[in-house]
């Protein structure tokens, strides 16, 4: 009883002292409770999915997975046609004994609290491959790769999704085979990483996706070199969790259609050697970043921020 009346005093005099006035978006403080839901780990066994506040903040048994796919691999998987937490601000500081504490030491637990609630709404997973066959002879093995993240509930198995899919095509220049694009073709996100809240009646996140290829060779004279050959960004705003919907690219013939058919980047060079004697070796990476797009780590941060600089005023008001 007594730790609750220490948070509550201290809410109170955050409150008092103008925090009230720090808001995002469609998001402030006082709302920040009822915006944050559960966010226990499910098994997918029916359709639709569950409500979309049960399949964000997934992490539990993660395995992320970037495989390179060749152009059957890629249309059979995907199916695609190319060309030839109810947490509020007490649950966040519950279970520290506030006995011991002196009222300082509460306020900057407070505020550390509220800094690794905020990181939360911004997660990050990457994966990187080796392989010296990207390219054979100029010729490109693979049409691109899949980045898939598997999690707690989301695991592949027993009828249910991965917690997010991602392919991507390499898609070579038609008069020219020294240059390529990359080109999304598929992006599905089932469950998120980051922890994603309602605003506007929606859970809409923004997913990034960095991918860095890098190829390595010897030349004719046996000079090693090592060369960045692609490095791009995608960005995909307003990703709507609710609904997780499949979101394609696909060759109709004579176009490219759907969801992603602008989202392309390059152009980029492709391998420059082709003698069968000096082939080269590939390293892809790829990082995905999932930000929540509710503005409540906005929210979170500016309230941790404000604490931070108004700690003496807050233990002035709260101390007796």
């Amino acid at each position: 009883m007594e730790r609750q009346n220490m948070v509550t005093k201290i809410a109170i005099a955050v409150i008092s002292l103008g925090i009230t006035s720090v808001s995002s978006g469609n998001v402030s403080l006082i709302e920040y409770e009822s915006h944050v839901e559960s966010t226990t780990a499910v098994t997918l066994t029916d359709n639709p999915l569950p409500s979309a506040s049960r399949r964000n903040f997934i992490r539990a048994d993660e395995q992320v997975v970037l495989r390179m796919l060749t152009r059957d691999q890629m249309a059979k998987k995907y199916g695609i046609t190319l060309p030839n937490a109810n947490e509020s601000l007490k649950s966040l500081v519950a279970g520290a004994d506030f006995l011991s504490f002196g009222v300082g030491l509460v306020v900057d637990f407070i505020q550390a609290q509220l800094s690794r609630e905020a990181a939360k709404h911004t997660q990050q997973f990457k994966m990187f491959t080796y392989a010296d066959d990207f390219w054979v002879d100029g010729i490109p093995k693979y049409a691109g790769f899949e980045m898939v993240r598997y999690a707690k509930g989301f695991d592949g198995k027993n009828d249910t999704n991965p917690a997010f899919q991602y392919a991507c095509y390499f898609e070579p220049s038609e008069h020219d085979p020294r240059i390529f694009l990359m080109r999304a073709v598929y992006l599905k996100v089932d469950a998120s990483k980051a922890k994603v809240s309602t605003s506007g009646g929606k859970r809409n996140l923004t997913v990034q996706i960095n991918t860095v290829m890098e190829a390595a060779e010897f030349n004719s004279k046996n000079v090693f070199s090592k060369v960045v050959i692609a490095n791009d960004v995608f960005t995909f705003p307003g990703y709507n969790l609710d609904t997780s919907n499949e979101l394609k690219s696909f060759w109709n013939g004579s176009e490219w259609k759907g969801d992603l058919s602008n989202h392309i980047a390059g152009y980029f060079r492709a391998p420059h050697w082709n003698s069968k004697q000096y082939g080269g070796a590939f390293k892809l990476f790829v990082q995905v970043t999932e930000t929540d797009e509710s503005r409540v780590q906005d929210v979170l941060n500016k309230v941790e921020g404000f604490i931070g600089s108004n700690k003496d005023k807050i233990v002035e008001v709260v101390s007796p």
